[in-house]
């Protein structure tokens, strides 16, 4: 499941522009500017043309655009690079593609994707560009995204320009310096209002109405230059030939400009025949209407006819591509508001919009929908089902939204959910509120006299402690997760769990058993075979047949290299930096320091403290054999740095061991042999007789 299979090209297309725009010079001119300026924000309420703005401009300019129109799906960063890498592979162009190629290398991490696509920008295009990000607040509340978005933005060619629409100031972390530098254009409501001239030539040149001084007067008065409020007011117009302007704007009628909108919403939506009022309110549950799904939605052949028909109206909807709209934000919430009036036909349509979702295996869109309908049940039916997956695929804090959605009653009595909750938290090392998240699902299980869940609930506490290296408390919920399975009714389960065992052997120095555990758990099924391999090279090492161990090594990072999914931290286990360990205890320095370095561009990609730990104190043993012929005082601090990095940011008292023991060699090297022989006692209690590695 790659995260390109989940992109909707129409996000990429810009919507179309209609035929009754009015060209407004002096809104034009000021956006002109953007292409003297890094950024470019347009940020006001919806309603005032932001969109309509960009639009105008690229067809004025006639300059290369990009186009990416970001959903509230976007929760995770690596669909956002998606996404992101995939807006400069429109328009006839290929320029986003080779980082696509990074992000689908999970042993390279997104800022690594980010310098690959700035790169390719920078090296195969030199035009002058505009990438415009449209409803940009989607992604206000994703630190991790704006600081990516920082970073881009930072190092754009001189060439390409950023416009970002949104409905609430995007908070970058530079965005004050960038104010004071000069580097950013800020373009807000008053600026996008039309005038009282601009709003006399739009009724009149676009919309065919030459109104009174006072009918204009008091049209700009209420509306406040508002766009849709203007546009709104014509339909109204248009429905209501009869009825006098001031009686449409009667101020007793409405008090805000909302209130005016959704009054004469209402008198637009009634001069619509009965069938397009109902083709209307049912498909606003739609973020995104094609002709396909509301077809589906609606028991419907002829939607391409009406989506058509609507948009050759003039009404409140937006072309993105050939067949392919969208309603205006505005018209959608008043359309949505009807619907809800009836809450079983507005729920029975966010059910079947699911069950289209998951036919097609569009997991987001289908739990998004379940959650609108108030349907847990199928959403955990569908967790139940693909929960592991999206997890494998890097979805964590998708995950963990959903979860939350469901209330707090449901989450009490749902053990798999808590199970999966306490691998969210796991592999981003929140490891005692994970513990407690695994424990809940066993609770629950036990409760449902499930064996299975029992055993899959111990076994991922179990993972906590091979994690944090802690076999003791590894050993009992092994065995008890071991006791309830049978191996011929599941095979993979306990394949699963002799591989979890071997481990924990290795962990405690009982190679021999660890031998026999991986030969029982390859013969019950092939699916752990990475893992086993892993455990494989431990035991080498721990049998000093180091040669052996780095070859097989070397095949297991060549096998897993092209790997194309986002993935959980592997903590400890990752290949690169039992790779650089081996490297070390072999004196080939230049390669102990090469994997070591490739293990922080992974710790970056996965934001694991844990691995960047692991690997800064390889990166530590590599440089003091480096520094052998040589070792300066310099060396040694920057040297010693790094070893208390990896003390000091993983609270894993046996993880301690190995950077105890590099600074206990490199203290001695300095020859402070008291320090040194200090440090190393302390590195000897810690390890204690488990027999670890180091």
């Amino acid at each position: 499941m790659t995260h390109q299979n989940q992109i909707i090209l129409s996000q990429l297309t810009p919507p179309a522009q209609k035929s009754s725009i009015l060209d407004r010079p002096r809104v034009l001119d000021l956006l002109k500017q953007s292409y003297d300026y890094p950024l470019t924000t347009l940020v006001t309420e919806t309603g005032y043309g932001k969109t309509t703005s960009a639009l105008s401009l690229i067809k004025s300019v006639k300059l290369p655009f990009f186009w990416y129109t970001i959903s509230r799906n976007e929760h995770d960063p690596r669909l956002f690079l998606t996404y992101l890498c995939s807006a400069f592979n429109q328009q006839g162009y290929k320029i986003g593609l080779p980082a696509l190629r990074v992000l689908e290398d999970s042993d390279l991490d997104l800022q690594e994707c980010l310098i690959t696509l700035i790169n390719s920008i920078t090296s195969l295009f030199n035009e002058e560009a505009l990438f415009v990000m449209d409803d940009f607040q989607s992604l206000n509340d994703s630190d991790e995204i704006l600081v990516m978005m920082n970073w881009f933005i930072e190092h754009l060619p001189a060439n390409l320009h950023v416009m970002i629409l949104s409905r609430t100031q995007p908070e970058f972390p530079s965005i004050n310096k960038w104010r004071v530098k000069g580097r950013l254009l800020e373009i807000d409501k008053d600026s996008l209002s039309f005038s009282a001239d601009e709003t006399d030539q739009l009724y009149r040149s676009t919309y065919q109405l030459n109104l009174p001084k006072d009918d204009l007067a008091r049209l700009h008065q209420r509306t406040e230059g508002w766009a849709i409020g203007l546009q709104v007011v014509w339909q109204s117009i248009r429905a209501l030939p009869g009825i006098p302007l001031g009686s449409l704007l009667e101020e007793e009628n409405d008090s805000s400009l909302g209130n005016l909108f959704e009054y004469l919403a209402d008198e637009v939506l009634d001069m619509q025949s009965e069938e397009q009022q109902d083709f209307l309110v049912r498909t606003s549950v739609l973020q995104f209407l094609d002709s396909d799904t509301c077809d589906f939605l609606l028991d419907r052949q002829n939607s391409a006819d009406t989506l058509c028909e609507l948009y050759r109206s003039g009404l409140f909807i937006e072309q993105l591509k050939p067949d392919v709209f969208r309603y205006h934000h505005i018209f959608r919430e008043f359309l949505l508001n009807r619907l809800s009036k009836n809450e079983e036909l507005k729920k029975g349509l966010h059910r079947k919009l699911a069950s289209y979702f998951s036919a097609h295996h569009y997991w987001e869109q289908a739990i998004s929908h379940l959650i609108y309908a108030g349907d847990f049940a199928r959403l955990r039916q569908i967790l139940d089902e693909v929960g592991d997956r999206l997890l494998q695929s890097g979805l964590k804090q998708s995950v963990r939204y959903w979860l939350g959605k469901l209330p707090a009653e449901e989450m009490s009595h749902y053990p798999y959910g808590n199970y999966l909750l306490g691998e969210v938290e796991r592999t981003e090392a929140n490891f005692n509120l994970a513990l407690e998240y695994y424990r809940t699902a066993q609770r629950l299980y036990q409760n449902l006299g499930n064996a299975w869940g029992v055993s899959l609930a111990l076994r991922g506490q179990a993972q906590v402690y091979l994690d944090t290296l802690r076999p003791v408390n590894a050993d009992q919920l092994l065995d008890r997760a071991l006791e309830l399975l049978d191996p011929v009714e599941y095979p993979l389960e306990v394949s699963g769990l002799l591989t979890q065992i071997a481990e924990n052997q290795v962990n405690q120095g009982a190679t021999t058993e660890a031998e026999k555990s991986l030969q029982k758990a390859r013969q019950l099924s092939p699916m752990y075979a990475e893992a086993q391999v892993y455990i494989e090279a431990r035991l080498l090492l721990r049998t000093g047949r180091l040669e052996e161990g780095l070859q097989l090594l070397r095949k297991l990072e060549l096998g897993t290299a092209d790997q194309r999914l986002a993935r959980p931290q592997r903590f400890h286990r990752e290949a690169t930096l039992l790779l650089s360990l081996y490297c070390s205890l072999m004196g080939e320095y230049v390669s102990a320091r090469q994997y070591a370095q490739k293990g922080l561009q992974v710790s970056r990609q996965l934001q694991a403290k844990y691995v960047e730990a692991v690997a800064k104190m390889r990166l530590g043993h590599a440089l003091q054999l480096d520094l052998t012929q040589g070792l300066d005082a310099q060396g040694v601090m920057e040297i010693q740095k790094l070893y208390e990095f990896a003390i000091e940011n993983v609270d894993i008292v046996r993880i301690h061991v190995e950077p105890l023991w590099g600074l206990c060699r490199l203290v001695g090297y300095a020859g402070n042999l008291e320090e040194s022989k200090r440090i190393g006692d302390q590195a000897l209690l810690i390890a204690g007789n488990a027999g670890d590695e180091w």
